[in-house]
């Protein structure tokens, strides 16, 4: 007993005992040192001295139902320290039973996750950052393909535009000196006409 007492003692998890009705009878040096409320702050007040008011209804009632019909409680709650610090806590609270199988008290043994409930919070940050950049970068491809299409097709149009333009500046250019023997061939026409006419 001596050396599970002293176990308990050390352990750095927060231990909690107390009766039926949730008043605390005892608290090891860990939950002092994690809530900030001595052994004798704690003791004689409710188990509710670390509620935030910030988890749910749901839950107590979760919590008690269990409890009360005998089964053990796992489970994650924002608790308050005494600083008015909120801490993320993995709780488990088991039941003892007295020699008539009566439930006698209640233990909880906590474990301060605070930390690890940031760095979720933070990946999970993260990677909703990482999620829009992904958003973003893919409609930059898509801005940049249809760029990429559409210097494609003025390229193409500038090469059919090219290939139309050179035959028809050769028709054109033929079609100025066409002109020119046409006016000298209605004029030699006329010459003749004016012969034909005085012979």
């Amino acid at each position: 007993l001596k050396k599970l007492s002293r176990v308990i003692e050390v352990t750095a998890n927060s231990v909690v005992i107390t009766d039926p009705h949730g008043i605390i009878e005892y608290v090891n040096p860990a939950f002092s040192l994690t809530s900030g409320y001595s052994a004798e702050e704690a003791i004689g007040r409710t188990s509710n001295l670390l509620n935030s008011g910030l988890n749910s209804q749901e839950t107590y009632q979760s919590l008690w139902k269990s409890l009360l019909t005998g089964t053990e409680w796992r489970g994650e709650l924002l608790n308050r320290k005494k600083s008015g610090e909120l801490m993320w806590e993995s709780q488990t609270i088991s039941v003892l039973r007295n020699e008539r199988g009566e439930i006698s008290h209640f233990v909880s043994v906590k474990e301060d996750i605070t930390q690890r409930k940031q760095a979720e919070e933070d990946l999970r940050r993260n990677h909703e950052e990482l999620a829009q950049a992904y958003r973003k970068l893919r409609d930059v491809q898509a801005y940049l393909l249809q760029a990429e299409k559409m210097t494609s097709i003025g390229q193409l149009s500038a090469g059919v535009a090219h290939e139309i333009n050179n035959p028809i500046s050769f028709v054109y250019s033929n079609m100025v000196s066409l002109e020119s023997y046409l006016q000298d061939l209605f004029r030699a026409l006329e010459v003749y006409q004016q012969a034909a006419a005085a012979c």
